[in-house]
């Protein structure tokens, strides 16, 4: 079974990956519950790109179009975690990973903001610094107190290890990806093995854990994108994509035009 770890340099916890599935399921249901395809069809079916298979749907009878287009809307946006020109706005691709995510993100429920960003990020090694491992121990246990987040996955050690120190950054890994600290990550150059004329990454592991680690964060923190890093003061307003773009978004835009086009 995968796991999500949170590694220090002293200490590892890990959470269960099916909590990772829950997460993103979890993130589906509310970003469609408020899209909610059954009403705003009219809208989004305009958006559909010209060339995407559920066209082709359309040109069927009219009553059993509605529900299967629905059906196949919904299950794209699950499967969804990159570019998919399913739907177009303005000539641009909406981004149906970003558009979930964010809209939960914009909900204001700091569990929710936790849900998404650690479902988008674990992978790619979100972290946390040691002044906010508290900070985020609060958030967690909210969302155990509240059983968003569930019993005997693996969040009660990861509390406990948070709490115990406020001075190791912590980092973020998933257990089918690169573990954490890698040589990628730390930005480190192998010699090359004249043997084979190709770097040599095998010597990546016959260094010590304490250097690995050291490496591994220094490029972390060198080369990471900022919103990796999971803070209080910016925790609201990260959003992902270019424009930010969430559900309310997209249906007050697409109403908007709706309203004009009929004046």
């Amino acid at each position: 079974m995968s796991r999500i770890y949170f590694h220090s340099k002293s200490s590892e916890t890990e959470v269960l990956g099916m909590e990772r599935a829950y997460c993103g399921c979890m993130i589906s249901d509310i970003g469609l519950s408020i899209l909610n395809l059954e009403n705003s069809y009219d809208l989004i079916i305009p958006l559909l790109h010209p060339d995407h298979y559920i066209r082709d749907i359309l040109r069927k009878n009219p009553p059993v179009v509605k529900k299967e287009v629905i059906r196949q809307i919904e299950t794209a946006i699950r499967v969804s975690f990159g570019d998919e020109k399913l739907l177009i706005l303005d000539d641009k691709p909406i981004v149906l990973w970003h558009l979930m995510l964010n809209t939960v993100l914009s909900m204001g429920s700091d569990t929710l903001r936790f849900i998404a960003r650690l479902h988008a990020q674990c992978e790619i090694h979100s972290y946390v610094r040691g002044k906010n491992r508290n900070w985020l121990a609060d958030i967690i246990e909210r969302g155990r107190e509240e059983d968003i987040l569930r019993d005997n996955v693996g969040w009660e050690d990861t509390i406990e290890m948070l709490r115990s120190d406020n001075k190791e950054t912590v980092v973020l890994s998933y257990s089918v990806c690169d573990s954490f600290p890698n040589g990628s990550v730390a930005d480190w150059d192998p010699s090359i093995d004249p043997e084979y004329d190709e770097p040599n990454w095998d010597e990546w592991y016959d260094l010590s854990d304490k250097k690995k680690w050291n490496l591994g964060l220094r490029g972390l923190l060198k080369n990471g994108h900022s919103l990796l890093e999971w803070k209080p003061e910016n925790w609201a307003d990260v959003r992902f994509g270019e424009d930010g773009m969430t559900v309310f978004k997209l249906k007050k835009i697409l109403m908007e035009r709706t309203k004009n086009e009929l004046v």
